[in-house]
């Protein structure tokens, strides 16, 4: 699922590159080309919120590299809302402000998906409070 995820990320941030660059005449296909990127972060959304599974860092990963994911984070973050406050405000720089912070949300993601696995949660507890709860 993160894989997916960050696919999703990069073809939207690829695709709002490519709309800084180009413009298309025909405006049914215009509407479509400049309403993809938002498609797919919005299916990018639906799928974070709904994917309940959690990850962890590998054994092997060390703490300058956890911190350095953390910040790259900070960074897509920061950006990302002060590219929507400078949309609200209608203020120049907003366009730019989002596309780099989705590059780095896509850059974050990719790093994810990379260092970390599937967090397993078991308790073996549990079955032995069973057990002892049968024997009494």
């Amino acid at each position: 699922m993160v894989h997916l995820r960050t696919v999703l990320l990069w073809l939207a941030f690829v695709l709002l590159i490519v709309l800084e660059f180009t413009f298309i005449r025909d405006i049914k296909l215009g509407v479509l080309f400049r309403l993809s990127p938002t498609f797919l972060l919005l299916i990018w959304f639906v799928i974070y919120l709904l994917s309940a599974k959690r990850y962890q860092f590998g054994k092997s990963v060390s703490l300058k590299t956890i911190q350095i994911v953390n910040f790259i984070r900070f960074i897509a973050n920061i950006t990302i809302v002060l590219g929507a406050i400078f949309k609200i405000m209608h203020w120049s720089g907003a366009q730019l402000l989002l596309v780099i912070g989705i590059g780095f949300l896509a850059v974050w993601s990719t790093l994810l998906s990379k260092l970390t696995i599937e967090k397993i949660d078991y308790n073996p507890d549990i079955i032995d409070d069973q057990d002892e709860d049968e024997e009494q």
